[in-house]
């Protein structure tokens, strides 16, 4: 409907300019056939003057001279060829005395010459009068188109604060609905918050009663050095467990730790293959460390990056098949340091690189034991990088299995 009145209103104006021009083009016809017309009036004046002189001249021979005169002007005022060459005629002939019968002669062409002026004017003005009267029909036209583009627009005007009103409604229905979603969600965030908090809380009691009995056992254990060294990494991994619950209960979510220590990279590397040893034993994994790998010490939080390194190797090793490897490695590069997890996985598809840092997303490869996959690890990784100025990257073996590099800013 919008376009169709769009369109009308272009042919409108399309043919109010071409009225508007051919008024213009008609009018200005009509005033030049009325300065002929005029031209043409002034003729048969200077004839009738010519008429009038020749009496005289019959009446006074003294009078030739002016009869010679008035008759060239009158060849210079006429147009016409035919008429030009019969005024001047008769203009030579009153240079000298002429007899009756030439002046009579004379008379004969000049009525001749004013019968053929005539007819030209009364051509000329019914020419003029037909150029007004198109003239006056193409501004009645130009009228019409006007009043038309008008009672358009008024059309267009009126359909589209319709329109404008209905959207206004729907709007204001929507912003409605969308405030009333927006409650139920804040309702929900608030609940599950609440019950979040609870289950943190919950979680001390346990997580409590597991560093007291692991150091009950690390007391017990004397000189038994293997129950002494499963004891101390349980303490570890409860502290740990403890500071993240402390810290999400004291804020409304987790905050990035600020950088306050100085971390060597191989010890927290090693550490974390400690806590993930009895995941790798039942799954008859290995976990290797390259040949002559190098160490560095990064500034930043120690539990942050221990966070990262967990996350990717568990990873490695929740994918990859029973009694494979899983090869460390730390590398050092012009403007960053590297760490390395290479696994024996089924890798990566394409689909899964363009969306593997999502936030829930769901990628190709299945846990090879059944294991539980909440597809947030790397995501959250990715922050955690990144907030230290780092970066991370995924790509396949040449054989088999996925690398992960995490790339570390040398200071």
């Amino acid at each position: 409907m919008k376009n169709f009145l769009y369109g009308l209103v272009g042919i409108g104006l399309v043919l109010n300019i071409w009225t508007n021009l051919d008024t213009f083009n008609q009018t200005k016809i009509s005033i030049e056939k009325g300065d002929l017309v005029t031209h043409s009036f002034k003729i048969l004046q200077a004839i009738d003057a010519v008429k009038l002189s020749i009496h005289e001249f019959q009446r006074n021979s003294q009078f030739r001279d002016s009869v010679h005169e008035k008759l060239k002007k009158l060849s210079e005022i006429v147009v016409t060829p035919n008429l030009k060459q019969k005024t001047s005629n008769l203009a030579n002939l009153f240079l000298e005395e002429p007899t009756h019968e030439k002046v009579q002669l004379g008379l004969l062409d000049l009525a001749a010459i004013e019968t053929s002026v005539k007819s030209i004017v009364s051509v000329r003005e019914e020419s003029a009068h037909l150029s007004d009267v198109r003239a006056l029909n193409r501004v009645v036209f130009s009228g019409f188109v006007d009043f038309c583009l008008l009672l358009i627009i008024l059309t267009s005007f009126l359909y589209e604060r319709k329109i404008a009103a209905k959207l206004q409604k729907a709007l204001s229905s929507a912003l409605a609905h969308v405030e009333t979603v927006n409650q139920s969600l804040q309702r929900n965030l608030i609940n599950k918050e609440s019950a979040l908090k609870t289950t943190i809380h919950d979680l001390k009691n346990p997580l409590g009663s597991i560093r007291g009995f692991a150091e009950i056992l690390s007391e017990e254990a004397g000189g038994n050095k293997s129950i002494s060294e499963m004891t101390q990494i349980i303490q570890r991994i409860s502290n740990n467990a403890l500071s993240l619950v402390e810290s999400l209960l004291q804020t409304d979510q987790k905050i990035e730790t600020e950088a306050n220590e100085d971390v060597r990279i191989l010890d927290v590397l090693k550490e974390t293959c400690d806590f993930l040893e009895p995941i790798i034993q039942k799954k008859r994994q290995k976990i290797n460390f390259k040949r002559d790998v190098s160490d560095f010490i990064f500034f930043g939080s120690r539990q942050q990056i221990q966070d990262v390194f967990y996350n990717i190797i568990s990873n490695a090793s929740k994918f990859s098949p029973l009694n494979s490897i899983i090869t460390l490695d730390c590398v050092d590069l012009e403007e960053f340091h590297e760490v390395h997890v290479k696994d024996e996985g089924p890798g990566f598809t394409q689909d899964d690189f363009s969306k593997m840092f999502l936030l829930g997303a769901k990628l190709s490869a299945k846990p090879s034991s059944g294991e539980s996959s909440t597809s947030i690890g790397l995501y959250s990784v990715k922050r955690t990088i990144e907030s230290f100025k780092g970066s991370i990257e995924v790509v396949n073996n040449a054989a088999r299995g996925a690398c992960v590099k995490i790339r570390f800013p040398v200071r």
